[in-house]
């Protein structure tokens, strides 16, 4: 049996988890997460911050809870160059 295999599928599982939406804002623009999974809504924001450029000062707000839904939401935002 293929380990990776397994562990691909559960890394596609957590990641169909997440809700994502992008919209620009000026240069720069700002990314929402939603989730229940808090530790892989946070897990993802951190992956999204590492792959913007530092000079962008990306940045994830606090994550807060939709009482509406029970998702946690967090946005991850950045400045143009």
């Amino acid at each position: 049996m293929d380990d990776h295999a397994g562990n691909r599928s559960q890394a596609e599982e957590v990641a169909s988890t997440i809700r994502e939406s992008y919209r620009p804002r000026g240069t720069g623009g700002v990314h929402t997460l939603r989730s229940k999974d808090l530790a892989a809504l946070q897990q993802r924001a951190a992956a999204l911050i590492g792959g913007i450029d530092t000079h962008r000062s990306p940045a994830a707000g606090r994550p807060r809870l939709n009482p509406a839904t029970g998702e946690h939401v967090i946005e991850v935002r950045y400045h143009g160059v």
